[in-house]
């Protein structure tokens, strides 16, 4: 097994014996540290950073009002902020407070579970996260992924929620995308358009034989 992978599963069994509730803020600083140096010896030419988010209701959360952001990455990532903003109509961000401005969110990356606060937009479309507030960036390593779980009010189906996402990660770059449609909802979709096209032959074929 390379080195590197045998020192991140040091890290992650650390992480499961010494921290198994939510990790406060010294403990995440020294494993964000620790994660840091573990990628040192990584490749010398870096790939380009692409980040995926996949957006479902949160598993055991009745009615959709929570709903969960799942981040992945290629290669391994680290996030400083991120801003989320939904562009399907009728959903928004639910403050903590009605009529303010800041909601809160649980999270868990390669570091474990944490949560934060998020600054809502005036008409609550937008939530933008700064993870430095908890003293590390939201860390995604080679190969899984992390969540965010956030309070919402929507009506319809969140399985064809868009949301667009701007991402900061740890070195400046700028990541800019929309949600993927989770894989449920790109079967529906497909079999949508090919029964569409069927419909539309069928149709084709009917009038060009009235024609003759």
């Amino acid at each position: 097994m390379p080195i590197l992978a045998r020192a991140r599963r040091a890290l992650r069994s650390f992480h499961r014996r010494a921290l198994p509730t939510r990790p406060a803020r010294t403990p995440r600083v020294a494993l964000a540290a620790l994660a840091t140096l573990l990628a040192l010896p990584a490749a010398p030419t870096a790939a380009r950073a692409q980040l995926g988010v996949a957006v479902a209701c949160t598993p055991g959360i009745p009615g959709c009002s929570q709903l969960r952001f799942t981040l992945s990455s290629t290669p391994d990532l680290a996030l400083d902020a991120l801003t989320l903003q939904l562009v399907t109509p009728g959903w928004t961000f639910t403050p903590i407070v009605a009529g303010g401005t800041v909601g809160s969110y649980a999270a868990e990356d390669a570091l474990g579970p944490f949560g934060g606060t998020t600054t809502i937009g005036a008409v609550g479309r937008t939530a933008a996260i700064d993870f430095l507030e908890t003293a590390a960036p939201f860390t995604i390593a080679p190969g899984s992924s992390g969540f965010l779980d956030l309070e919402v009010a929507g009506t319809g189906n969140a399985a064809g929620l868009s949301v667009d996402f701007i991402a900061t990660t740890a070195d400046g770059t700028r990541i800019v995308g929309n949600t993927i449609p989770e894989p449920g909802t790109v079967v529906l979709l497909s079999t949508g358009m090919l029964a569409l096209a069927l419909v539309g032959r069928r149709r084709a074929r009917r009038t060009s034989h009235d024609a003759a």
